[in-house]
């Protein structure tokens, strides 16, 4: 092997890796760590985006929210540096709507275009078709239909830093 390595601080200890040893160390990262998590922030993405155009509209003719945020008691209360006024907590939230559209969209671009089919019919369909409709609707087999979805699932893991 050649002399190419990684350096990594983890937890206090510090070194290099080579790449045989990054690809190993990759491995054990356990998939249900992050499957769930990417599938829900999937399934949210097109209410999401939904609530961005609706808001861009009413602005546009300016009618502003028609649809005001419910604000639960526990956010009502004062604490450390929180920003205690509904109008300031409005605009933050629509600020991190804003910033993950923005990020999930990022990471489908980092996508081919067979896991971004495969991710737009599974989960971005109203109907929240199962595995068998969404690969039978592509024309794909099933194995490789698992084998593209999960390539998916972690590309967008990763661009989300969420592994």
């Amino acid at each position: 092997m050649i002399g190419v390595g990684i350096y990594y601080h983890i937890r206090g200890v510090r070194g290099t890796m080579t790449a045989e040893q990054l690809s190993v160390f990759d491995k054990e990262i356990p998939k249900q760590m992050y499957i769930r998590r990417v599938e829900r922030i999937l399934y949210e993405y097109p209410a999401l985006k939904a609530g961005q155009e609706n808001e861009h509209e009413l602005e546009q003719i300016g009618l502003g929210n028609l649809f005001p945020t419910l604000i639960g008691s526990y956010d009502d209360m004062p604490r450390g540096t929180d920003i205690s006024d509904p109008t300031g907590k409005y605009g933050i939230k629509r600020a991190e709507k804003s910033i993950k559209i923005r990020q999930i969209e990022r990471a489908l671009d980092a996508l081919n275009y067979e896991e971004r089919k495969v991710i737009e019919e599974k989960y971005f369909n109203a109907a929240h078709p199962k595995d068998v409709q969404v690969y039978t609707e592509l024309g794909l087999g099933s194995t490789y239909y698992y084998r593209v979805k999960d390539q998916a699932i972690r590309k967008v893991a990763m661009a989300l830093n969420i592994i």
